[in-house]
């Protein structure tokens, strides 16, 4: 909690991928991937409660396999040596996405306000910030979530995303016609010499923050006054295809043996 502020995380996982199917509870380096954006979120001590919303039975089962696992090391090895009389991390729940908000054209933001509305009804815990983590975005750094959360609330923010940068050469299809995309083709730019304002920035889909009252009232996540984290390239990957896929449990095995 930051200046008695209650930070809630949303990961939402649902159910029905159509261009890797089953991703969300597939296993990459050793876990469903879901886990892996559930490990991020309960390291943070910023974040009052994670939730988990899928309408997936098998993520389901991957979030209450990971509580096992936790509190199996809780109970034996780790309590014992670090003699923890509360759980160590922050607390997780599953909680079930209506279909409604769970087909192929649902927003998150859908999702979002119903897990806002649901732990404010069951788990007493009415929130002022609501962090969406996609668990498409694997990889991030220790201290990714925490870094967000700090810069949203020093600034003032009523959102905030991460990015990666690019540069402005872009082209775009227009009917049968490729045309640049705001740049000149014959005075093309060097990279080293292009000023700050003209490279562009991807939203890369793995932090978001949103206050309460931004989201429930414009029902977007990002709006108002935004803030932007850059992230590195491995941090950026969005596991999209099975292409993505490979190269972001390549890219993960990188990190742990770093």
């Amino acid at each position: 909690m930051i200046s008695g502020r209650k930070i809630l995380s949303v990961i939402t996982a649902r159910a029905g991928s159509v261009s890797v199917p089953g991703k969300n509870f597939r296993m990459i380096n050793g876990r469903p991937l879901v886990q892996w954006s559930i490990l991020s979120s309960i390291a943070c001590p910023l974040i009052d409660l994670t939730v988990i919303s899928s309408n997936c039975p098998k993520v389901k089962k991957a979030v209450i396999a990971l509580y096992e696992e936790i509190e199996y090391y809780w109970k034996t090895d780790i309590g014992k040596l670090n003699n923890f009389d509360e759980f160590p991390i922050g607390q997780f729940e599953f909680i079930q996405r209506p279909d409604e908000f769970a087909t192929d054209i649902s927003k998150n933001e859908e999702a979002i306000i119903h897990a806002l509305d649901y732990t404010r009804d069951n788990f007493e815990l009415d929130a002022d910030v609501v962090l969406n983590l996609q668990p498409t975005s694997p990889i991030r750094s220790d201290g990714l979530i925490q870094k967000c959360l700090c810069h949203f609330f020093s600034d003032g923010f009523d959102s905030l995303f991460t990015a990666s940068k690019h540069t402005p050469l872009f082209f775009k299809k227009i009917g049968y016609e490729i045309v640049a995309d705001g740049w000149d083709i014959f005075n093309r730019p060097m990279r080293q010499g292009m000023p700050e304002s003209d490279w562009k920035w991807h939203d890369d889909g793995n932090v978001y923050i949103t206050s309460k009252d931004f989201i429930m009232n414009g029902r977007c996540r990002l709006g108002g006054k935004i803030g932007m984290i850059e992230l590195t390239q491995a941090q950026s990957l969005q596991i999209d295809t099975e292409l993505d896929f490979r190269i972001a449990e390549l890219a993960m095995q990188s990190f742990t043996r770093t």
